[in-house]
């Protein structure tokens, strides 16, 4: 089978992949932080390399560990990134410049790759208009996030490896932690709403995205960007609706408004601050639930790579829901 480097492979996204992957019989090579917790993944055969993404010298060494081992890798599949940083030049090092060393040490001791997989976000897009579709020639992040995966893509282009870019919306499942704060608030008996205007959002379940990527790993090199959703568009409502309807109970609605919202990030952002934290509300995030609408087009997605979600909203919150309470992350009121 296939020589595949991953990187991220302890995180949200990594981890499910990092599972499909070495099911499916491929070699996997991991690149991970040392401090990271790698109980889930350490599976017979797996080889890790420990580096930090943003640290030259240790990504280098990683490359040289290939290299002294005759490892020669066909596919890279790129997971690792900031999701929460205190700034955009901590964003921009990670996830931008990260990204270029990354690059640079493939072309010089791995050039032979058949693909690089970037998965990059629909942030790099940016939101649209309430009633508009985000098309690939959209490039207006609104988030600091956004911009720094924008620029990591950027380069990717002018790198002269051959690659695939995929911009998925977001990504829930089983040991996802930021949208599993609703879970908790909706297990609790309420259902906040987010302004009182109208709002388009979309999903993917992380199983069909990790489906997608090793899909990728089967073509031949694209050289293209894609949008990832499950193909529907839902209400501001659906995703609480749905989290109810597991749990079968009434939950309580109640809408608030934008400017409480904004306060509370503001607040939120100066709390943890103070501690050294990130909060899990803060200015970036009321960028992204106040925008109107995250649809996208999908069409060449769909047909590039025959690819037919297993899950939409309603399915993939009930199996989410069912792993929370099973590993006892929920616990019915």
């Amino acid at each position: 089978m296939s020589n595949v480097l991953i990187t991220g492979g302890t995180g949200f996204v990594g981890n499910h992949l990092v599972k499909a992957a070495h099911e499916a019989g491929h070699n996997l090579f991991l690149l991970v932080r040392k401090s990271s917790n790698r109980s889930d993944i350490d599976f017979p055969g797996v080889t890790f390399l420990y580096a930090e993404l943003a640290d030259e010298k240790a990504l280098e060494r990683a490359f040289l560990e290939l290299q002294e081992k005759t490892v020669k890798l066909d596919f890279v599949i790129h997971c690792a990134a900031l999701t929460k940083a205190k700034s955009l030049d901590a964003f921009f090092k990670v996830n931008t410049r990260g990204t270029a060393l990354l690059l640079d040490l493939i072309k010089k001791y791995q050039r032979q790759i058949k693909q690089f997989v970037f998965v990059s976000s629909l942030a790099a897009s940016g939101p649209t208009a309430y009633g508009n579709t985000i098309l690939l020639e959209d490039e207006n992040p609104i988030t600091d996030y956004g911009r720094s995966k924008l620029e990591a893509e950027k380069i990717l282009k002018k790198s002269d490896l051959p690659f695939v870019i995929f911009r998925p919306t977001a990504v829930y499942g089983p040991k996802e932690k930021d949208i599993f704060t609703l879970f908790e608030i909706v297990y609790k008996g309420a259902l906040p709403l987010i302004g009182f205007h109208q709002q388009a959002l979309t999903f993917i379940y992380v199983k069909d995205l990790v489906s997608l990527l090793l899909s990728a790993l089967k073509s031949t090199p694209i050289g293209k960007t894609y949008f990832v959703t499950d193909g529907n568009t839902y209400d501001k409502a659906a995703l609480g609706n749905y989290i109810s309807k597991q749990q079968n109970k009434q939950t309580t609605r109640f809408t608030i408004p934008l400017g409480i919202v904004k306060v509370l990030a503001f607040l939120s952002q100066s709390f943890y601050g103070l501690q050294g934290k990130l909060a899990p509300l803060n200015s970036e995030k009321y960028k992204e639930l106040k925008a109107a609408s995250w649809n996208c087009e999908t069409k060449n997605t769909f047909e590039d790579f025959d690819f037919s979600p297993a899950y939409d909203l309603e399915k993939g919150v009930k199996e989410t829901a069912q792993w929370y309470e099973k590993e006892g992350w929920l616990k019915s009121q």
